[in-house]
């Protein structure tokens, strides 16, 4: 009996690993380097509480995109559900932090429509049998 031919990793995957990568770079340096500049600890850390969770929230962002870029290229089966939940939950962020006037509506508008593409892509049939095939752990 021959073993079914494993799927190639998708074009779209690549691009989407790629994207996630260079969106994880510009969140750790506008929620890192960016914002703080040349501010020393006890400065980066008296700002108010506002400050203080969205620089969290950036950074943890930044190390999830990281995270996400490498589980794609290596094609981690357990990685696409999580990314679907998390890209939603950050449209959600970005539509309260333009209500709170913290985010532009162009900011809200692009990263609304670009979320939209990936999770669309991410829903294909063809995108979920790749990943079914890699049904292997860590």
């Amino acid at each position: 009996m021959a073993l079914p031919k494993k799927l190639q990793r998708p074009h779209g995957i690549t691009i989407v690993a790629i994207w996630f990568v260079l969106e994880g770079i510009y969140y750790f340096y506008t929620h890192s380097i960016g914002m703080f500049g040349g501010a020393n600890l006890l400065e980066i850390f008296a700002d108010d509480l506002v400050q203080n969770s969205l620089t969290a929230y950036g950074l943890g962002l930044a190390m999830f995109n990281f995270v996400v870029a490498w589980a794609f290229w290596d094609g981690k089966a357990w990685i696409r559900i999580p990314t679907i939940i998390v890209l939603s939950t950050s449209v959600i962020v970005t539509w309260i932090l333009f209500s709170f006037q913290l985010a532009s509506a162009f900011e809200s508008i692009l990263s609304t429509a670009l979320t939209g593409v990936v999770i669309i892509y991410l829903l294909k049939s063809s995108v979920k049998k790749y990943f079914e095939q890699c049904n292997s752990g860590f």
